[in-house]
């Protein structure tokens, strides 16, 4: 059985790596110059199965390769032997393939057609995927007898089109073994109906294919977006910037605004896309196919954008930092003369005495004023103090007193300077003792550290569980623009090595057993103060425990860190876009710096609030009302 004109088709895609799957019996054509693979496969049901962890749900087919004398994959009960598997590997290569174009050609009558297993191991690879959302181009194409179904092949393609944005399908009907009509099937171009177009005889070569797609592929304003992580509808206009933090206006609505103010069918939930009901298409195009609903059931292949998400970050809205609030007893300011002496080291202190010995013995020894030995001995040190003294004021004129006694003068003016300087003047008379600020201070202080187990979700909406400084620092490092705030390797390392991770601390010690039960209520034993202990966590949720350690824990020294384990980003990712003025969009906020821009509006907002807060509650205490202008 031979299709005699498939080699003017496959010519269409020769711009990618092109792939025949031959489910039946089917002669290549010898006319087709276009470097191709091929692969034959034939579909079984299971018969025993286990469900590989993080993976999809059960399939109830096996795709099973054939080659000659080889049939070790098919399962045990199959009434096969078993022969060693050659040697077939192609696990590198796919990283490099910029397009790939696979045919489908007659798929097995039937439910289920075994779609999916040969594109798991050509479209999956790097990453878990769960964690993978990438855009590669790619077109699936069934070639398919005419009137036989379509439908149950194209359902079978939802988890490939929800994983990547850039695959495209497309049907080919053939008649009397030769291809009669060439369809593209656009996305959204009728809701969520899928429907497949003639593509016409004009196209000859890959780059107008992608023109058809880019053509096709056009949204319109009705499409359903799914927005997940904003909790209440957004009003689709002009926000000024005086309305953030009014009736639930936040910086992502104000995003939303710009990237789809346009769009009249937008469904706001906080974690998850509702189901979509639409009705059929009354009107198609002539002579086109419908394929199915992609918004009624799982996987809904539903265009998306995911407001807190924490892997794959496009445009990132929010940085959450992971730090330590360090318990330690409290420490008091040395005395003035303890730091006083310690401002210089002991050389120059011993150099300042001595040559104001020597000034003293010089005058003594030449000087002609009538005043005591006593006074002419210390007329260094009052100059170095600024005393008055009758021999500095070199009251008989004695010209070679200037000439001798300048060095000790400009050397008296230098060090009254320092000693009048910030550092030194903190030094000291220090207005309170310096808290524990970075890493580097806990470490020399011989600080235990103990973190906490934090949960973090992927993509998919599942959970991870870890140490929080592992989590933390992984995340932090996902994306360009935080990746220069994580914690120094040498510190990392240190903490490491110190069994940082411990989750199993002494209760009466670990301030996140039973938080916040573990502070608030006086059985539970808790103190911290004798062992220097460093905890751990988000930086909102510290300081949050240092207020409640202060309130219900008096005494101890307890201080937030300025240095971060890492600045763990959440953000927006945009899944099943095959708009391309979306992505267009997305970049002119992050290149124009308008998204920066409003975090910064934003951020701003949230601290003049706090600050009017503060204000207001002050006038409260001598009024009964905050006054009209500040409000």
């Amino acid at each position: 059985m031979e299709i005699y004109n498939l080699a003017k088709y496959v010519h269409i895609f020769s711009g990618c790596v092109i792939n025949l799957i031959n489910y039946q019996n089917i002669n290549i054509p010898s006319t087709i110059s276009t470097p191709i693979w091929t692969t034959r496969f034939a579909t079984i049901r299971f018969c025993n199965f286990q469900l590989v962890p993080n993976q999809r749900l059960k399939l109830q087919y096996q795709v099973v390769l054939l080659d000659q004398l080889t049939n070790q994959t098919l399962p045990k009960c199959v009434p096969f032997g078993s022969y060693p598997i050659p040697l077939r590997k192609n696990v590198a290569h796919p990283r490099g393939w910029k397009c790939l174009t696979r045919f489908y050609i007659y798929p097995p009558d039937g439910k289920w057609r075994g779609i999916l297993p040969p594109l798991m191991y050509e479209e999956h690879f790097g990453l878990n995927r769960q964690m993978q959302r990438y855009y590669r181009t790619g077109y699936h194409i069934l070639v398919q007898r005419i009137f036989d179904d379509v439908k149950s092949w194209a359902s079978e393609m939802r988890d490939s089109l929800d994983e990547n944005s850039g695959l495209n399908m497309l049907l080919m009907f053939t008649k009397d073994n030769f291809i009669t009509k060439f369809q593209f099937c656009c996305k959204y171009c009728h809701g969520c109906f899928q429907v497949c177009e003639d593509i016409g005889k004009d196209v000859t070569n890959s780059v107008e294919m992608e023109e058809v797609a880019s053509r096709l592929n056009k949204i319109g304003d009705k499409t359903p977006w799914c927005v997940v992580g904003y909790p209440k509808p957004v009003n689709l206009r002009n926000i000024h910037f005086s309305e953030i933090s009014k009736n639930d206006v936040n910086i992502d609505g104000i995003l939303i605004n710009l990237v789809l103010g346009s769009n009249s069918s937008l469904q706001f939930s906080m974690y998850d896309c509702p189901r979509f009901l639409t009705g059929a298409p009354s009107q198609l195009p002539e002579g086109s196919t419908l394929s199915f609903d992609q918004c009624s059931r799982d996987p809904m292949i539903r265009p998306k954008i995911s407001m807190k998400a924490e892997v794959g970050i496009q445009l990132v809205t929010n940085l959450r930092p992971y730090g330590f609030l360090s318990c330690s007893m409290r420490r008091f300011p040395q005395t003035t003369l303890e730091n006083l002496i310690h401002v210089f080291s002991l050389n120059v202190w011993i150099s300042v005495i001595v040559s104001s010995m020597f000034l003293g013995l010089f005058l003594l020894l030449t000087s002609k004023a009538g005043a005591s030995k006593v006074e002419i001995l210390t007329t260094g040190y009052s100059i170095l103090l600024e005393q008055n003294s009758s021999i500095a004021a070199n009251l008989k004129k004695e010209t070679h007193i200037y000439f001798v006694s300048a060095p000790w003068i400009l050397m008296s003016i230098v060090i009254t300077n320092l000693i009048r300087g910030d550092n030194v003047q903190n030094t000291i008379s220090p207005v309170r003792v310096r808290p524990y600020e970075n890493f580097s201070q806990l470490i020399d202080n011989r600080f235990t550290f103990v973190d906490q187990i934090v949960h973090m979700r992927d993509n998919e909406g599942r959970r991870g569980v870890g140490s929080g400084h592992v989590l933390t620092t992984m995340r932090a490092l996902s994306t360009i623009e935080t990746s220069w705030d994580v914690i120094s390797p040498r510190i990392l390392n240190h903490l490491k090595n110190a069994s940082l991770f411990q989750v199993v601390h002494k209760k009466v010690t670990n301030i996140w057993y039973r938080y916040p039960t573990q502070i608030t209520q006086n059985g539970s034993g808790f103190t911290c103060a004798k062992e220097k202990i460093a905890y751990l966590g988000w930086f909102k949720q510290l300081k949050e425990t240092k207020a409640l350690l202060e309130k219900h824990r008096p005494g101890p020294e307890y201080s937030v860190g300025k240095e971060y384990v890492g600045l763990v980003p959440t953000g927006w990712i945009i899944q099943n876009n095959v708009d391309p003025r979306i992505p267009v969009r997305f970049m002119a906020l992050f290149e124009s710096g308008i998204a920066k821009k409003w975090l910064w509006y934003d951020d701003m907002v949230t601290k003049l609030r706090v600050r009017f807060d503060q204000e207001c509650n002050t006038f409260l205490v001598k009024e009964a009302s905050c006054p009209a202008n500040l409000i």
